[in-house]
């Protein structure tokens, strides 16, 4: 029930996001890259990083590289 095909599409809701967000795909996996491309496109603050070594499941795949571009996306804020 949680697969890309069973959930309801949201696409028209991507322009409205406002948040800094951060798109991670796997640099091997190249369905999700050009549909994050394609979200990254769609959303007015977002970025895509593509972690190395890694496909679909960069977090996996490639741990060090995914938990470096969460740290380096988090570093970004300031707490105050």
């Amino acid at each position: 029930g949680m697969g890309s095909g069973a959930q309801p599409s949201l696409w028209e809701e991507l322009p409205r996001l406002k948040l800094p967000t951060q798109l991670i795909v796997g640099e091997l996996d190249r369905k999700f890259i050009a549909l994050n491309r394609q979200m990254a496109a769609a959303m007015p603050r977002a970025a895509m990083k593509a972690v190395p070594k890694a496909g679909h499941r960069a977090h996996l795949e490639n741990p060090t590289a995914w938990h470096e571009t969460v740290l380096a996306f988090l570093r970004g804020f300031s707490i105050r």
